[in-house]
């Protein structure tokens, strides 16, 4: 409605305002206006408000209010607020210890390209954390936050490739992602890096350096992008679906698989990868465990 996107608009006002406080060290007029923001529905400015309480930002320390804060900016669906209440209810830490609600509110922030919360989501099906081992799934998740450029992330995405866990085995793949991992300073990512170019070639390990001077992280990552095409592709091969390799590239042989699964699956035969094909394979996949 008008009136709404009028707030709207002055909450925008309002929370960019409190960002230049915080930048110039303002904190307590930063909390003035991110407070005011908060109370006309601005998801961010909630959870600016909950870090504040949390940390004695601009205002006397409170974990109650943070809590209260954090909570209420999740439910108006700030991914950073989905998150650090996933870890919460995830730790035990201030809220009844409750794993899924923690994973439900990772899998809100992950769908809003909250890198650490796909990287959590990854750890989760991985280890089957309160659900069935999934490395197929989880490798999915490892690219898209490798992707937005999480080096941890990039590192658990390079060793699925480097092992075959969850991916199809690709040493030299695997190499150029816990690559850009060790040049972010991750330790585990440098402690390997040895052992695995020892086990390329020269060629692999040049066009590797040359990948990962290129390399630019993505902010946003649009489905279908290669990880989740990658999933797809898995899954149907496994079902019996000619997909061709799996490489991560959504053509004319992966997408007539997606038809033809589709249309014995009964859904719409768009041959799209979308948000409903991905959750029937998921389906599926629970189902033939």
């Amino acid at each position: 409605t008008p009136d709404g996107e009028t707030a709207r608009a002055a909450a925008d006002v309002v929370h960019r305002a409190g960002l230049e406080a915080k930048k110039k060290g303002n904190e307590a007029e930063a909390f003035r206006y991110f407070f005011e923001a908060a109370r006309l529905g601005h998801p961010p400015a909630a959870y600016e408000i909950a870090a504040a309480y949390a940390e004695g930002r601009g205002t006397a320390r409170d974990p109650q209010a943070a809590a209260r804060w954090m909570m209420r900016g999740a439910e108006m669906g700030d991914p950073r607020a989905q998150y650090h209440l996933g870890i919460a209810y995830e730790t035990g830490i201030g809220v009844s210890r409750d794993d899924a609600r923690a994973r439900a509110l990772f899998e809100k922030a992950a769908e809003q390209d909250h890198a650490q919360a796909q990287k959590r989501l990854g750890d989760i099906y991985a280890a089957g954390r309160g659900v069935p081992r999934n490395p197929i799934w989880a490798a999915r998740w490892y690219g898209r936050a490798a992707a937005h450029g999480l080096p941890e992330a990039q590192h658990a995405y390079g060793m699925a490739f480097a092992k075959g866990i969850g991916l199809p085995a690709d040493p030299a793949t695997g190499y150029r992602w816990i690559l850009l991992a060790a040049r972010a300073g991750y330790r585990p990512a440098r402690d390997i890096l040895p052992n695995l170019a020892r086990r390329l070639p020269p060629e692999d390990i040049h066009a590797a350096e040359i990948w990962a001077d290129e390399f630019t992280p993505r902010i946003r990552l649009p489905v279908p992008d290669p990880p989740t095409v990658m999933y797809v592709q898995q899954i149907l091969g496994a079902l019996g679906y000619e997909v061709g390799p799996v490489d991560g590239r959504a053509d004319a042989r992966t997408r007539a698989a997606i038809r033809e699964y589709q249309r014995d699956a009964g859904l719409p035969e768009t041959g799209l990868i979308s948000r409903r094909l991905i959750r029937h394979l998921l389906a599926q996949q629970a189902s033939n465990t």
